[in-house]
């Protein structure tokens, strides 16, 4: 019985991983298309960079369309009018924010 409902709990914790990962983003392009989005949903984001505020922990990219990326990405150059395509997730804990995972420059 114990076996039994180990087996069933792992196979539901593995289809909510996959579930998770394999989401499509969705491509947003202005801060307003943030607040209708729900939390921890994969967004894509491009534009090019206005404004950057390092911090100790992380880095504020401010892009063209006022859009407010959050990333721990201290390693990263400096991206300033530069074309960027990010990949984050949705925060609304505080404020609607977007925490990057993957980010590309040219």
């Amino acid at each position: 019985m114990q076996r039994m409902a180990l087996l069933i709990t792992l196979i539901g914790i593995i289809f909510l991983a996959s579930f998770i990962e394999l989401s499509t983003p969705i491509m947003i392009n202005s801060n307003k298309s943030i607040e209708n989005l729900l939390d921890n949903q994969k967004v894509y984001v491009s534009g090019i960079v206005i404004k950057e505020t390092q911090n100790t922990f992380n880095r504020v990219i401010l892009l063209n369309n006022n859009i407010a990326l959050y990333c721990s990405c201290n390693g990263l150059p400096k991206l300033i009018n530069k074309e960027i395509i990010a990949l984050g997730i949705v925060d609304t804990y505080q404020n609607s924010k977007i925490d990057v995972l993957k980010i590309k420059w040219q």
